[in-house]
């Protein structure tokens, strides 16, 4: 009974309980004996979409999302956030990656689509754990080659990046289920394409030509097909369905 009544004189005071002392409200957290935060995890406090989470330790910290918050830049020392399992920093304004973001080799689910970013490092061959890819609607033009280890993707966006070349490599993507390639100026895809056997989906831009998909896409089964302007369901076991939904372009 004594204790509650200290609790409800406190909320009349401005005063509050910590440990059995009573100390001000507006006291620091020095003076309360808590540990103040450190500039990555005020970050985390401001920008983080997920407030529910516990920032104060770090090492359990598994899912980051900081997406279409304006963000220019992420904090030089991202990269200590080293349980990440996913990262989401899509629809933000960033140009460029700090250099620590590549020690995040936890990863499972990385996106930063929707960007300003011209480069991606080399490094990213370390996110070898990494099953989804969304790089999208960036200005890159071209990719690092050790994009094409990373042999556990699942699904990998590349659309609108302004690639004009998909290299043979792609063919190491052997649990590659879903590819967006879409709104690029690609002319052409690599034979190699025809041999991810996983793929259920794939988006192509409209400037690949229909007898080129025949020919490179024909050897898989069922395959929804988007091509810049829609999608079917094909049975590639059917060649006259095929022929059919192509001739509509």
């Amino acid at each position: 009974m004594i204790k509650n009544l200290t609790k409800v004189a406190c909320l009349f005071t401005g005063m509050m309980v910590l440990s059995g002392t009573v100390v001000p409200a507006n006291a620091s957290d020095n003076a309360q004996g808590i540990v103040p935060l450190t500039p990555l995890q005020d970050w985390l406090k401001e920008h983080h979409r997920r407030p529910y989470q516990d920032i104060r330790n770090l090492t359990k910290f598994k899912s980051l999302d900081v997406h279409d918050k304006q963000l220019t830049k992420l904090p030089d020392n991202i990269g200590n956030l080293t349980t990440l399992i996913t990262f989401e920093a899509a629809s933000n304004r960033l140009t460029e990656l700090p250099d620590s973001i590549w020690n995040l080799r936890a990863l499972k689910y990385f996106s930063i689509r929707k960007n300003k970013l011209t480069h991606i490092s080399d490094k990213i061959g370390n996110f070898t754990e990494l099953t989804q890819l969304y790089l999208s609607h960036n200005n890159l033009t071209q990719l690092p080659a050790s994009i094409w280890t990373l042999k556990k993707l699942s699904i990998l966006d590349l659309e609108a990046c302004g690639l004009r070349e998909i290299p043979d490599a792609i063919k190491n993507f052997k649990n590659l289920n879903q590819l967006y390639l879409g709104n690029n100026p690609l002319e052409t895809l690599p034979d190699s394409i025809g041999e991810l056997k996983n793929l259920t989906a794939i988006s192509i831009p409209y400037s690949i030509g229909n007898q080129q998909i025949l020919r490179k896409l024909g050897k898989l089964g069922m395959l929804f097909l988007v091509k810049d302007n829609g999608g079917v369901l094909i049975n590639y076991h059917n060649k006259e369905t095929i022929k059919e939904y192509l001739s509509q372009f």
